[in-house]
Order: C-alpha cells, then sequence, then structure tokens
C-alpha cells in the first residue's frame, strides 16, 4: 500500500477506542496480536462524504479523478476500483464488517475518517489492525456520550443510573464498550483469517461536538473526564495513558474559534493537564494539519451542509489521514515512518521518526544517486547541502538489527512554488514561496526578464511598468539548478459591464461558480443601492413596476442606465427573486457582486437567498459606502414575501399600524434584507442588474464593438472624439493604442512616443491594434506640421522626406503592429516640426 504523509485543514472529530469493558485485558498474549483502534463521535466520525458521481466536486470519485499529484490514488487498484485491504479490519455500529475499504459512512455510499485513518494507520503497522468504529449521529458529550466521572446531567454531584436506552445519560458512551466487547469476543466470527493470536487496544481517536455548540460550557470538563474514565479499569478499557487522538470541531467556515473548540484545545495544554502530556494529541481543524485542508467551501462540495463538511469526501479523508498522523506518533510501529523534507538556508533537511527498533544506520539516495551510504539514526535528521533547485526525490534505505523495513520515500519540489500575479496600485504585485535557498531569482514577463538576478531569498516583485492590454504571462525561476519557472497569466483584455467590474481584481480574480480565473463569456450581476430617498416610493404601491422604474431612473441619473435593473422587492403578485431573476428553483443563476466592482456578496441564486450573505450591500449607484441605512424591501431571507408585509400590503399589523419588512445596508444575516418591520416611508432600495457579461476586447470586430464592451455600453458616451477618463487620449486614440478608456493611469504608457536624436529624420511611433487596423470604420492617420496652431499635413510615405514601417509586436505588443513614421527634417519650418496620431471612427 502507499503512504500519504501530507495533510491538510479540515474537520476531524475521530476517536481510537481500546477496548476497556470489565473482564477484558488491553493486552492478550499471541505470536500476531491485532492492533485495534476506536473511531468514536458524532455524525461526522460517523461519515457523509459522498462518494459519487465523478462529475461533483468534493466526492471521492471526484477527488480521485482529478489528483494530479497522486496523494489520494492509494484508494484504488491498477484497474480503478476502490482498494479493499485485508491487513486492515473494520467493524461498525451497523454493524457491519469487513477489510476496509469506502461504503463505511453514515451509508453505503458515504465515507468517514475511518477510510484515510485506516489506510494511514494499515501502512504504518505490520500487525493486523482492526478499527472498532462506534459512532451516532446527533450526539452530544454533555449527555449522550456524558462519562460517568461528570455525574448526571441534571446534577454533576450525583452519579448517574446505569443507562439503558437513548437518552439516558452516558447511554453511547456504554455502547462504545459495548461494540468494542462484542468486537474482540468475535474476533474469529467476524474475520475468519484471525489466527488467535490475541489483540492490543492501541488507540482511541474522538471526533464529535456539534451538539454541544449550544452550551459548551461543561464540555472542557466532561471531555477530560471522558479520556480519564475510558482510559480506566472501573469505568472504561483500563489501559493507563491510552494514546488519545481529538480532532476538533472546526467545521462550517467560521473565522474564529468557538468556545467549544476552546475547551477541545485545552486537551492538549500540558501545564492545565500533565497528566495527558505525550499521550493526548489535538488535531486543530480550523487550521491545517501538515498540508492537509479540512474545511472545503460549497462550490468545492457536493452540497451546502456546513455542519456536515459540506459532505465534502476529501475533507473526510483528510481527517482520518490527519488523525492517522497524530495517532503514528503516540503509537509507533517497529520500522522508521514518517519522513519529512523542507528547505532551508543552509540545504535540504531531512527528518523521520524512529519506531520501537532503532536502524543501525541509513542510505540516502537523491534523484537515485547515493548521497550518503551509512548516516547515523539517532537523532533521526539528515542535511543535504548539495542540493540543487528542482524536483528532489529521497529515498531512506534502513539498516535494521532484525527484520528488513520497507525504505521510506519523500519528494520536495525545490523550485519556486505558490506563485500569483495581481494588480494594485503601483502596478503588477508578483508573489511567491520558496521552498529552498537559492542563488538568485530571475523574472520574467512575456519571456523579456525584467530582473536577471533578484536576491535569492525574495519573496515579491512589483512590475511598475506593466501594459495595459493583452495577454500578459510572467514567471519567475532560481538562478541555479533546473527547476521548471513558476508562471501566471494576466488577461487585460477582459473588461466588465458598466466600467466597473475588473475580471482581475473581482473577488480575487476568480469567479466562485467556476472556482477559476474569470474568462470571457462569464457572466454575472451586480447589486447595489438607489442614491436617495427624495422621489422614492413609499412603499405602498402594489405594482412592481413602480419599484423597478424608479430603481432604473436613479441608475441612469447616476450613469448606469445602460444596463436593465430590478428591484430587489417583493409585492402580493411578484417576489423579490422572480422580479430579480434570481429565483433559485428556476436556475443556479451567476455570481452576485457588490457595486465596488470587486466583493463577493453570493456565489448563485441559492447563497444569495439563504439568509446569510458574504458582505453588506452597502454602496450605492455613485459608489457611495453606506453604512446600517433601512430599505424598502417586503421581502423574507427566502426571497419571498414575507408574515411581516410585502410592498403594497397586505401589511402587519402592529398596535394598528400597518408595516412591511424592511432591510438594512450593514447586515450580513438575514435582517440584511428581512431584519425590521417599519411602516410605509420613502427609503433606499436594493438593486440587482440584468445578467452581465465579460467580454475579451481582443476579439472584437470594431470601435463599437469594443467601447460597448469595454465600458458603459453606453453609444453616447462612447464618443470616439471625448476624453472621458481624462489621461490626455480620446477614447479613439485609446481603441487604436490598447489603452483602457475607463483609466487614466495608463494614457501615458500606451500613447504614441517620438525620437528627436536622428540628424536627418524626426521619428514618431505608434501601436495600432490588429482589429484596429481591420476595422474599415477606423481610419488611422500621422499628421506634422511645423505650428500647433496651423493646418496639419498627412505623412505619406515617398522613400524620400518621410518613410513609414511597420512590424508585428512581440511580447507587450502582440496583437498589436508597431508603426515607426520617419519625416524628414527639412520639412520643418523655422526648426519647428511637430507630429501627431489623428484617429477617426465613423459610425457604422
Amino acid at each position: 500500500m502507499t503512504s500519504l504523509h501530507s495533510l491538510n485543514r479540515q474537520f476531524l472529530l475521530f476517536i481510537v477506542l481500546l477496548s476497556t469493558v470489565a473482564g477484558l485485558s488491553a493486552e492478550q498474549a499471541g505470536e500476531s496480536p491485532v492492533k485495534i483502534f476506536i473511531l468514536a463521535g458524532q455524525s461526522n466520525m460517523l461519515g457523509h462524504g459522498e462518494i459519487s458521481p465523478v462529475q461533483t466536486e468534493g466526492t471521492l470519485e471526484y477527488v480521485v479523478a482529478n489528483d494530479p499529484e497522486g496523494n489520494y490514488q492509494f484508494l484504488v487498484d491498477g484497474l480503478g476500483d476502490w482498494v479493499v485491504r485485508d491487513d486492515v479490519w473494520i467493524r461498525d455500529q451497523g454493524p457491519m464488517e469487513g477489510g476496509l475499504t469506502v461504503g463505511y459512512g453514515a451509508r453505503n455510499d458515504l465515507i468517514g475518517p475511518e477510510l484515510g485513518f485506516g489506510h494511514y494507520i494499515g501502512d504504518l503497522n505490520e500487525e493486523q489492525v482492526l478499527i472498532v468504529k462506534a459512532a451516532w449521529g446527533g450526539k452530544s458529550l454533555a449527555v449522550d456520550f456524558r462519562p460517568p466521572s461528570s455525574g448526571s446531567y441534571a446534577d454533576p454531584a450525583t452519579p448517574y443510573a446505569t443507562p439503558t436506552a437513548p437518552g439516558d445519560d452516558g447511554f453511547y458512551y456504554s455502547e462504545i464498550l459495548r461494540l468494542v466487547d462484542e468486537a474482540i469476543n468475535n474476533l474469529g466470527t467476524y474475520f475468519p483469517d484471525y489466527d488467535e493470536g490475541g489483540y492490543e487496544i492501541a488507540g482511541f481517536g474522538w471526533h464529535q461536538g456539534w451538539n454541544d455548540r449550544d452550551d459548551p460550557s461543561e464540555y472542557e470538563t466532561n471531555m477530560a473526564n471522558f479520556i480519564r474514565d475510558i482510559r480506566s479499569a472501573e469505568n472504561g478499557i483500563g489501559v493507563p495513558d491510552l494514546p488519545f487522538v481529538i480532532a476538533t470541531t472546526g467545521m462550517d467556515g467560521k473565522e474564529t474559534y468557538t468556545e467549544l473548540e476552546e475547551a477541545q484545545l485545552a486537551m492538549a495544554d500540558a501545564t492545565a493537564y500533565p497528566e495527558f502530556d505525550g499521550n493526548v494529541f489535538v488535531i486543530d481543524t480550523w487550521a491545517t494539519y501538515e498540508g492537509l485542508e479540512f474545511w472545503q467551501p460549497v462550490e468545492l462540495s457536493p452540497r451546502n451542509q456546513g455542519y456536515h463538511w459540506n459532505r465534502n469526501a476529501k475533507t473526510y479523508t483528510n481527517l482520518g489521514l490527519a488523525m492517522g498522523d497524530a495517532m503514528s506518533l503516540l503509537v509507533p510501529g517497529r520500522c522508521p515512518f514518517r519522513p519529512r523534507v523542507v528547505g532551508e538556508a543552509s540545504g535540504v533537511s531531512l527528518s523521520w521518526q524512529n519506531g520501537t527498533e532503532l536502524p543501525t544506520s541509513v542510505r540516502i539516495l537523491r534523484n537515485g544517486a547515493i548521497i550518503a551510504a551509512a548516516a547515523p539514526v539517532d537523532p533521526p535528521v539528515f542535511l543535504d547541502t548539495t542540493a540543487e533547485p528542482g524536483v528532489l526525490k529521497y529515498e531512506l534505505q534502513f539498516n535494521m538489527p532484525g527484520d528488513p523495513c520497507e525504505p521510506l520515500t519523500v519528494t520536495l519540489n525545490g523550485g519556486i512554488t505558490g506563485f500569483d500575479a495581481r494588480p494594485v496600485s503601483g502596478g503588477i504585485e508578483l508573489s511567491w514561496t520558496n521552498n529552498m535557498a537559492y542563488d538568485g531569482i530571475e523574472v520574467r514577463r512575456n519571456d523579456v526578464v525584467l530582473e536577471a538576478a533578484l536576491s535569492g531569498s525574495a519573496s515579491s516583485y512589483i512590475d511598475s511598468s506593466a501594459p495595459g492590454s493583452g495577454m500578459v504571462t510572467y514567471s519567475v525561476v532560481p538562478t541555479n539548478g533546473n527547476s521548471a519557472p513558476a508562471s501566471e497569466q494576466l488577461n487585460f483584455n477582459l473588461v466588465g459591464e458598466l466600467g466597473v467590474l475588473d475580471p482581475l481584481l473581482a473577488n480575487n480574480g476568480i469567479n466562485p461558480a467556476t472556482g477559476l480565473a474569470w474568462a470571457a463569456g462569464d457572466t454575472y450581476r451586480f447589486i447595489s443601492v438607489t442614491t436617495t430617498t427624495s422621489g422614492a416610493p413609499d412603499g405602498t404601491d402594489s405594482d412592481i413596476g413602480t419599484y423597478n422604474t424608479w430603481i432604473n431612473t436613479n441608475a441612469a441619473a447616476n450613469g448606469h442606465g445602460a444596463v436593465n435593473w430590478n428591484a430587489l422587492a417583493s409585492t402580493s403578485a411578484v417576489d423579490a427573486r422572480d422580479n430579480t431573476g434570481t429565483n433559485p428553483t428556476m436556475e443556479t443563476g451567476a455570481p452576485i457582486l457588490l457595486f465596488d466592482g470587486l466583493t463577493l456578496i453570493a456565489d448563485d441564486n441559492e447563497d444569495l437567498w439563504d439568509a446569510i450573505i458574504a458582505s453588506p450591500v452597502n454602496v450605492d449607484f455613485s459608489g457611495n459606502v453606506l453604512s446600517g441605512k433601512d430599505t424598502n424591501t417586503g421581502t423574507a431571507p427566502d426571497g419571498t414575501g414575507p408574515s411581516s408585509g410585502v410592498l403594497g400590503g397586505p401589511y402587519a399589523d402592529r398596535n394598528g399600524t400597518e408595516i412591511f419588512a424592511i432591510g438594512s445596508t450593514g447586515q450580513t444575516n438575514n435582517k440584511w434584507v428581512d431584519g425590521f418591520a417599519r411602516a410605509p416611508n420613502p427609503r433606499l432600495y436594493f438593486a440587482i442588474s440584468d445578467l452581465l457579461t465579460i467580454h475579451d476586447i481582443s476579439a472584437v470586430s470594431g470601435y463599437y464593438d469594443w467601447a460597448s464592451g469595454a465600458w458603459e455600453g453606453d453609444l453616447t458616451d462612447s464618443d470616439p472624439d471625448l476624453d472621458l477618463d481624462g489621461g490626455g487620449l480620446k477614447t479613439g486614440v485609446e481603441w487604436v493604442v490598447g489603452g483602457d478608456p475607463t483609466s487614466a493611469s495608463d494614457d501615458v504608457l500606451v500613447a504614441p512616443s517620438s525620437d528627436n536624436s536622428d540628424a536627418t529624420f524626426f521619428t514618431f511611433t505608434y501601436r495600432i491594434r490588429d482589429a484596429a487596423s481591420a476595422d474599415e470604420n477606423t481610419t488611422v492617420t500621422v499628421e506634422y506640421g511645423s505650428d500647433l496652431s496651423l493646418d496639419w499635413t498627412d505623412a505619406v510615405d515617398n522613400d524620400d522626406t518621410i518613410e513609414i514601417s511597420s512590424a508585428d509586436g512581440t511580447g507587450d505588443d502582440e496583437g498589436f503592429d508597431i508603426v515607426t513614421v520617419q519625416i524628414a527634417r527639412s520639412l520643418a519650418v523655422g526648426e519647428k516640426l511637430f507630429a501627431r496620431l489623428n484617429v477617426s471612427v465613423a459610425a457604422p
């Protein structure tokens, strides 16, 4: 089997429970004792990770099929079938038993942490492994798993009676012990290959907590008592210092630790609990563990079900792998294990954990070549001082005093990773992660070197002369070694509608609908707020058209009337989600962004109407940020008309006053749309645009196509002779030379240039977009003259006083021709000679 030793951040409640039932010993003699691990907890230990279908992101089939680094291929065999392990048995609360494979979750089409845990522990141990799984959904530590030492729930000072039925204090605590007892007493029945070699209860894993989150006041006390009682001979298994792994309740994508998680984390506090030092390990699933991630967002998961880790199979697998790795530190096998590699300033550091049998030496190979024939093993570290950047594959071959052990392998990508390129105020910021020490770092843009040798420790760079258009590829690579460059491509040709959304910046450049960078053809909506209450409807009109008209009037008054807007408002005849085209029962919809063009409000229609939005809707049509302003909505959090009243009635009644629902620009929970009930009054309104589209201006066929795609979409404002951004270039000129008609900052970068150094010719250079050259409605000429106030003369190539040449642009100028016009100095009058670019665009 293949070991996987890289773990990520997720929510894990994992228990490896060792048998502690009256009359059972923790260990029985035999030639090959079975190592027993118990996994206990509630529904997330039970397991809700979906196995199929392969097309759904976050299912196990999808994870295995989309695994470029091969981290999860240990789950399948050479034919692509799920591996069934004969060296790892499992018996669950179903009851169901057999060789470890998929399907031991809450149903046979689901998985839990047992899958990753069993593979990890099975690879680690030479003995047969048995997992006893004891998990039930919706169970609390306060009542259901209550340990005897905590007394009764009603009166902790009084012992609780022997539990006999679900709901009794400690009933599922006793069920854990019963299942362990049952598995041990029937090893030969459940597992015919059992060789009567005895058993050893080796560890306990715990993953539970959701049902204690409402009242976590006793959790820390109960958790400490649970560990003590499980270990005790009187109340549990009778294994002092039984290795215990806890995975915290870190699901649901929250931004801070809950009181319950802090109680779980406290179990690893050696000062507070010195008896747990070295035998209890707590995995913080709100963070990452050894590179393993736990929480996966809804868009990367099968379901929107935060309390079940969004039913993400990768999460459940990673939870098991993390718990297995943590358990390996508490319950080592005979052979060395857990290899690690990290780049340092002094070289590449290799480390591992020695097992119960100490090797005599280790041979180390790098990419197949021996770099140490017999290195010492205590301490278990080795520093490779001669490694060069690149992919470094290490193999550790141990010389053992007894039976041989399998070699350990570990790989370091010694190149640059985590490369990111994004626009900032000073240009394009590049950032990356260095995985080892480098002599220097080279930075390129479109294969042109920007910096030949940055410091080898540098991890960022600002390109202050970045182009404003075209496809731009940045790359960074160490100057020594043979690692591949890390690169990222930015498409400056992408533009959103209304001149507001920048696809390189919106939601950090990622379309939440695809999880990828924004692309031409992607759709989205804006949500905004009206700018004034003056003249606004007071909410007594039952005609939804009244509110839509007001919204569009206000949008047009602020320069955004090129698209249609709809009021986020409900009347007796129309729900807000239907009026705005965002009904999740009709279509999935598109991402919805704040009118700042950057901030995500909701991933799609369902996300908009699930009572929680990602950020307050607080930017109005003028771009002003509004804090805590009331809005007329007449709408419930699900987008329908609420019981608290719709616009135009029927209203709710409050002490004889007719009222309807209003929202707020300062809320992100259900109160954003239905926070209060107020009497009719002119207020602000939320507005949602029709679907908008990302355009690629490099694919346009003419000026007006480009202009409507690039910004307002209003042909009156698309007058090519206007300089709307105030940067100095008319919009028609920006069309030709590749400028952004909504930004003044790039005008100086794309403007034509001149060279006055030649004694014979004055040289004028400009670039022209290929699409502009092909547009029959666009005329581009260079004119010259000796006085800016007099008539200008067209520059026409005559092979004498005027010479014109052009060349295909490369690099930053790809998609353009570079035109050079040389004008003889003999044409100057009074030693004065000027040139200018004249662009004329005719209406199609």
